[in-house]
C-alpha cells in the first residue's frame, strides 16, 4: 500500500474541498432550477432606478391571474416584472423579453414608428377613452395612411396609478409578437386580456 494511500487527506485535502464545493454548487443549482416557475406574460416598466414593491407585484399577479393562461403548463399562472434601465430597454426590444411595456415618452417616440408596438384603437374605443389631446400616442404604420393609437397614457389607468406607477409622461404599450409561435402568440393574447381587465378596473 501506496504512503500516499495511507495519507489520502494530508495529499489530497485540497482537491476533495474543491471537488465537494463544485459538487454543492451544482446541486444548489439544479435544485434552484426546479423550483423556478417560468412567468406565462412578462411587464416591462422604463425606470430611473426605481422598482416596484413585491407587495404590489403579488397584488398586480392576484388580480390577473384568473384571466392569463398557462402558456407553459407547470399550473402555475404568473406574471413577471422587468425593470429596464438605459441599454436594457434597446435589448427588450431585440429579444423575446415582455409583452406589455410601461415607458416614458422618450422610449415612446423612439419605438411606436419601428412597428414594435401592436396598435390600441380596439381598447381606446371598447373602454371610451379620450386620447384626443394626446398626439404623441399617435401615429402612422409604415405604408398605412391612417393613424393608430400605440400607446395608453398613464393617467387614464387607474389600476396602475393604484400600484404606484407614476401618472404624468408615463405610457402603456403593448409589443408585437416577437415570433410568430405559439407561445408567443398565447402571450400576446395573455397581454390583451391583462389590457382589458386592467381598464375595466373601477375600485
Amino acid at each position: 500500500m501506496s504512503s500516499k494511500f495511507q495519507n489520502f487527506w494530508y495529499y489530497y485535502k485540497f482537491h476533495v474541498i474543491v471537488i465537494f464545493f463544485i459538487a454543492l454548487s451544482i446541486v444548489i443549482a439544479v435544485l434552484l432550477t426546479g423550483k423556478r416557475t417560468d412567468p406565462d406574460i412578462q411587464i416591462g416598466y422604463v425606470t430611473d432606478g426605481r422598482e416596484i414593491s413585491e407587495e404590489a407585484k403579488a397584488n398586480i399577479n392576484k388580480y390577473f391571474e384568473n384571466v392569463i393562461t398557462d402558456v407553459n403548463e407547470d399550473n402555475e399562472k404568473l406574471l413577471s416584472f422587468i425593470p429596464l434601465i438605459g441599454p436594457r430597454v434597446d435589448l427588450e426590444f431585440a429579444s423575446d423579453g415582455a409583452q406589455i411595456i410601461l415607458m416614458d415618452s422618450n422610449t415612446l417616440v423612439k419605438y411606436k414608428d419601428m412597428g414594435a408596438l401592436e396598435p390600441l384603437d380596439a381598447f381606446v374605443k371598447k373602454h371610451g377613452m379620450d386620447v384626443s389631446g394626446n398626439t404623441e400616442v399617435m401615429s402612422r404604420a409604415e405604408g398605412d395612411n391612417v393613424e393608430h393609437i400605440f400607446a395608453l397614457p398613464m393617467r387614464n389607468i387607474k389600476f396602475l396609478l393604484d400600484a404606484g406607477f407614476p401618472a404624468e409622461d408615463y405610457y402603456l404599450t403593448v409589443r408585437v409578437e416577437y415570433d410568430k409561435n405559439k407561445e408567443s402568440n398565447i402571450k400576446n393574447k395573455n397581454a390583451y386580456a391583462i389590457m382589458d381587465q386592467m381598464l375595466d378596473y373601477k375600485e
